[in-house]
């Protein structure tokens, strides 16, 4: 894989140096085999983790502890930035603020005047129901 960077590498910078048809369809050609190989190789790791984790994750050992840790993080907010500065960590705190800070996004107490009178959107839209 190395070797085929490396040559993509020198590839590339053949058809910036002198820009032929040639040397384009070279660096082309050579940045399908790079991609190629990388999927390849991709494949490999890919498989030899699920190896790994098939061993020691149903032996229940530190290192299937630390893969599942290490997921639920991904998922879980630790804290709260507020726009004073103040870094906010507790819990009970974090999501009183998360509600009311939604509530009073998605549910506004007061709502914003209209910009426009009723009577243009009625103009910008002349489709009417029948009053009976």
């Amino acid at each position: 894989m190395s070797i085929t960077n490396d040559l993509l590498k020198v590839l590339q910078v053949q058809a910036m140096e002198d820009p032929t048809p040639e040397n384009f369809e070279a660096e082309k050609i050579m940045h399908h085999r790079w991609t190629f190989l990388r999927g390849i190789e991709e494949a490999f790791f890919k498989q030899k983790s699920r190896i790994n984790w098939l061993r020691l994750g149903d032996q229940n050992t530190l290192f299937f502890m630390k893969v599942a840790t290490a997921r639920f993080s991904y998922n879980s907010i630790c804290s709260l930035l507020l726009p004073n500065g103040e870094l906010i960590t507790d819990p009970e705190l974090m999501c009183r603020i998360a509600v009311e800070h939604f509530t009073n996004i998605l549910a506004p107490s007061i709502l914003p005047q209209l910009s426009s009178p009723f009577s243009w959107f009625l103009q910008i839209q002349p489709y009417r129901c029948d009053p009976s």
